[in-house]
């Protein structure tokens, strides 16, 4: 079994966009509207994410519990990258646990990405 890619309600396309492209080095790899929603696919290897934007004020943010894992080579370094950006933290540390580091970040529409250094 494989997950065909992971959904994200978003709240502005673009700035979503934005984020995943310019941080993981995502690219567009469909984009297209299906009455008034829009749908972007962002692809890298594998990873498959899907943004969805509906133009409405009775959609209901469906993001809360979810969390995105992503591999990174140098936590430090990501660390200080995102933090000049003003990346929002979860919380402002880096942990180590069984030799691996991690730290979490907030997406634009309050989804959670755990960054991780397995080495």
């Amino acid at each position: 079994m494989n997950v065909c890619w992971i959904t994200i309600q978003v709240n502005n396309m673009e700035q979503s966009v934005k984020f995943y492209t310019d941080l993981f080095d995502l690219k567009i790899a469909n984009n297209f509207k299906v009455g008034p929603m829009e749908l972007t696919f962002l692809q890298a290897n594998n990873l498959q994410i899907e943004l969805i934007y509906q133009p409405r004020e009775d959609v209901i943010n469906v993001n809360g519990g979810i969390s995105i894992g992503v591999e990174i080579d140098d936590t430090n370094m990501w660390f200080d990258k995102l933090r000049k950006l003003n990346i929002q933290f979860n919380k402002d540390e880096v942990v180590q646990v069984d030799g691996m580091k991690y730290f979490f970040i907030k997406d634009p529409n309050g989804v959670t990405i755990q960054l991780v250094d397995k080495k």
